[in-house]
């Protein structure tokens, strides 16, 4: 009885130390193994960190203003406009000196004739200055255009036309400016000049009476003071006075 209880347990063997020394490896192994498996993927080394940060902060100048512009959009601000080109600068310019050079004129009507333009006018009237026999009336037709030219244009029409009124209108030379020069006849005798370059400036509003030489009838042949039939009172009349005449 008392060998049996102070008997020893075997000791283990090298075989089975190292048995246990392999297996207890392959238990560790397996741990590290599972270990691996749980940690997030990272970038492979040739890909750093840093450099992918950047690449994704930094982004293109177009894609940056597409986004400046967009947000000023929607927070009511002006968008901006790219300057116009050099070509449609010049072109806008020559559109606008041609405006200037050729205005549009509103037509005007004086008695029967009606003028489309402040250089029309002009040619019609100078042309019958330069045309009528001087010191005769103006015939009807004639009377009817240069008095509703008058009325019309002339800033002092009132003045010049008088109390007594119209009794006709004839051509003359100016008794100062030695040149020939519409007259108002009036019913009570008296007479006034007047200038139908101011009349036919305030037909047309905005039209320069400087303007009107280049415009102006210019006759030839004919002596200083022209005319069709001479002076009525030198040469006893004779030239017109009847009908219409056609320019």
């Amino acid at each position: 009885k008392s060998s049996t209880k102070n008997k020893m347990p075997p000791r283990k063997t090298a075989a089975a130390k190292k048995a246990a020394a392999a297996a207890a490896a392959a238990e560790k192994a397996e741990k590290e193994k599972a270990k691996e498996e749980t940690v997030v993927d990272v970038p492979p080394p040739s890909a750093e960190v840093g450099d992918k940060r950047e690449r994704e902060e930094e982004e293109p100048p177009a894609k940056e203003e597409e986004k400046k512009a967009k947000v000023e959009s929607e927070n009511g601000g002006e968008e901006e406009v790219d300057p116009p080109s050099a070509s449609a600068a010049v072109m806008a310019e020559e559109a606008e000196v041609a405006e200037k050079k050729s205005p549009t004129w509103t037509p005007v009507k004086l008695g029967p004739k009606t003028f489309d333009t402040p250089e029309d006018a002009i040619k019609y009237i100078s042309w019958l200055l330069n045309t009528v026999t001087m010191h005769q009336d103006l015939n009807d037709y004639e009377r009817l255009v240069v008095e509703g030219m008058l009325r019309r244009g002339h800033e002092d029409a009132e003045k010049k036309i008088g109390e007594s009124g119209i009794k006709s209108i004839q051509v003359k030379v100016h008794q100062e400016h030695d040149s020939k020069c519409y007259y108002v006849v009036r019913n009570d005798g008296s007479r006034s000049d007047f200038s139908y370059r101011k009349c036919v400036e305030g037909c047309f509003p905005g039209w320069d009476k400087s303007n009107a030489s280049k415009s102006e009838y210019k006759p030839e042949g004919r002596g200083r003071h022209g005319g069709r039939g001479g002076c009525r009172r030198h040469h006893g009349g004779g030239g017109g006075g009847g009908g219409y005449r056609r320019y």
